[in-house]
């Protein structure tokens, strides 16, 4: 069949109706095809997806027991508190890669993506779980060199229970004395002291001039422990010039300190600071200079124990008198007795009353007999003791 054209031709409808069936055909084809295709990546996402969701919740299963079977170790508190310290880390963000939480996807990212972030954040937590499971003593030695300072100290706690045995211990606790946190200079100070590190004289001696005052004392203290029971002469000459200059801290407390490890130290140079001490501004600082120059047994200092008696009315006369009489000059504490005396049967605090006791039983045990009688009845059980046992000492006599 023909038609006629506008340009007058003709045309076969024929050949037109086989030209739309086959544009048609290609176009049910491509349709088809991106049909097939849409389901195919339908199919695969929901395939492959939840395949790999099962994956990587059998991998968060397996690091949840980990993380229950670490926290229920029993490696001590070290060891837990440094697991405890570093999950807190994380939780906080401080750790080294992206560990925390769930991805967070954006809505035009595609499920390929969320998953390899979430992946690769489930191999950060993996991996900070290894560092966990390592020998917690290795685990120290890493954690010295942290940049948290909680996890500095607590590697200090833990370096010190080998440190006296184990020279690189000791080296690394020397290290963190110049540490930027003032707790961890404190701890790896007391731990060198425990360790008996001698060697570390010198070291621990440049911090009595450390800005923090805690550690100051915590320095003053360390020498005590080291040099009291040993250390050469000049050790102990030295280490006393250098601490007798902290008799002027402006810390109380660590005034106080350092009148204590001058006593310990038992050098005689240390008397002309002590004396000076005696004018303290903190009646503390005083009762423990007083002490100080009584154990250093140098009858020399008793003018100036009585200026600090004075009338026998102060607060620190009781003390004055107790420590002329360990350097031979009773006279004083006879006059003190009876305000010993009461203060032994009516002194509000336990250590008072306990201190009086002793003082009286040492000093003139004569004639208070009926004192530690009634001592012997006190509340306390320590007083009842220091009683008794100075009322045996007198019927012995």
């Amino acid at each position: 069949m023909k038609t006629f054209r506008q340009d007058g031709g003709f045309q076969s409808v024929e050949t037109n109706s086989a030209s739309r069936r086959t544009r048609n055909f290609y176009l049910l084809i491509g349709t088809a095809v991106s049909v097939l295709v849409s389901v195919a990546m339908l199919l695969g996402y929901l395939v492959f997806g939840s395949r790999q969701d099962d994956l990587l919740a059998a991998r968060l299963s397996a690091l949840e027991k980990r993380l229950d079977e670490l926290a229920s170790r029993d490696e001590g508190r070290v060891g837990s508190a440094l697991l405890r310290s570093r999950l807190m880390a994380l939780q906080r963000g401080e750790a080294a890669g992206p560990v925390s939480g769930m991805p967070e996807s954006s809505g035009d990212a595609d499920w390929t993506t969320v998953l390899q972030d979430f992946e690769g954040r489930l191999a950060g937590v993996e991996q900070h779980l290894l560092e966990f499971e390592k020998d917690p003593l290795t685990r120290a030695f890493e954690y010295a060199r942290s940049e948290h300072a909680e996890l500095r100290a607590l590697s200090v706690e833990s370096l010190r229970r080998i440190a006296r045995h184990d020279p690189r211990a000791r080296e690394q606790l020397r290290s963190l004395l110049s540490d930027p946190s003032a707790e961890v200079r404190r701890e790896a100070l007391q731990a060198l002291a425990e360790a008996g590190e001698i060697d570390s004289l010198s070291d621990i001696m440049s911090l009595l001039s450390d800005p923090d005052g805690e550690v100051r004392e915590g320095a003053v203290d360390a020498l005590r422990e080291l040099l009291s029971d040993g250390g050469s002469r000049d050790q102990k000459h030295l280490a006393a010039s250098s601490i007798a200059g902290l008799l002027g801290d402006s810390n109380a407390s660590v005034r106080r300190e350092a009148v204590g490890a001058l006593a310990d130290l038992g050098t005689p140079e240390s008397v002309p600071a002590l004396l000076d001490t005696l004018n303290d501004g903190d009646s503390g600082v005083q009762a423990q200079a007083i002490e100080a120059l009584a154990s250093l047994g140098d009858p020399s200092v008793i003018p100036h124990l009585q200026s600090v008696y004075g009338d026998g009315q102060s607060r620190l006369s009781v003390e004055a008198a107790i420590a002329m009489a360990r350097l031979g000059n009773d006279q004083a504490f006879k006059e003190q007795s009876p305000r010993l005396a009461e203060m032994a049967i009516r002194g509000r605090d336990d250590d008072a009353r306990r201190w009086a006791i002793s003082a009286l039983a040492r000093y003139a045990p004569e004639g208070h007999r009926d004192v530690f009688a009634q001592a012997a009845r006190d509340p306390d059980e320590r007083v009842r003791h220091e009683a008794q046992e100075a009322l045996q000492e007198v019927d012995d006599d």
